[in-house]
């Protein structure tokens, strides 16, 4: 992702997500966090597009399916910047091909 991508994306999470996973991305009642560890062990090892698809067909919880493939991948740009991912040269493209081959890691120090 890039940081464009990631600003795209924070205006978008903030209109159609923070209401339910709040404001800081650390979930509200019901609506799980997006960032931290909880959420880091729930997607360990899968690739984007696992993550990318979930997005798309399930949220916005009140309106589902309604952001397209490009606005979802601007809010998982945003949501990699808040968990400390850096940023690259090229945008998250909103396929599930291209992010089919990029797998979620954190590290975990021995």
């Amino acid at each position: 992702y890039t940081g464009e991508q990631a600003e795209r994306g924070e205006k978008l999470y903030r209109e159609e997500c923070g209401r339910c996973h709040g404001d800081d991305l650390t979930g509200i009642e019901s609506a799980p966090a997006l960032t931290g560890s909880n959420f880091a062990a729930t997607w360990e090892g899968l690739p984007l597009s696992d993550l990318l698809e979930r997005m798309r067909v399930s949220m916005p919880q009140d309106k589902p399916g309604t952001l397209s493939r490009s606005q979802n991948a601007d809010i998982l740009a945003y949501m990699l910047q808040v968990s400390g991912f850096p940023a690259g040269e090229k945008p998250l493209e909103g396929q599930a091909g291209a992010l089919g081959q990029i797998t979620f890691r954190t590290y975990r120090p021995e």
